[in-house]
């Protein structure tokens, strides 16, 4: 088994369950550039995958999707990818992230629970 992670969700930098403004779709990102915001993702792949902000902006589930064939696939653990796209966890951890109808500390368990599938504690700290 792999050498357990762990990582930190600041409440209050959270970016989650909100709906984007275009569409009635929930429509999250790693980290959103205008506040400093990042999804659950985000997090982890600053602190878990070690990438920089410029490596995460604006990226949402399909850039996700094509950062399986960019050089930045490696800074991310094997479980994440599968050989067409993103692993069920993964798509998992986005849509408990994005799902504007689940309570927080339903969504915080939810997230979790996948990550410690994975070997990876998660903490969430502050207030929203």
């Amino acid at each position: 088994m792999s050498k357990k992670k762990s990582f930190i969700i600041n409440r209050a930098k959270w970016l989650h369950g909100e709906v984007n403004e275009r569409s009635a779709e929930n429509n999250s990102v790693l980290l959103r550039p205008e506040d400093g915001k990042m999804c659950c993702l985000g997090f982890f792949a600053k602190s878990v995958c070690q990438l920089k902000n410029k490596d995460i902006e604006s990226i949402g589930d399909l850039e996700l999707e094509i950062l399986k064939n960019s050089n930045l696939k490696n800074k991310f653990p094997k479980w994440f990818f599968e050989k067409y796209g993103l692993s069920a966890d993964a798509w998992s951890l986005m849509e408990a992230n994005d799902i504007f109808s689940l309570e927080d500390l339903v969504r915080e368990n939810i997230i979790q629970t996948l990550f410690k599938k994975h070997n990876i504690d998660v903490k969430f700290v502050g207030k929203y």
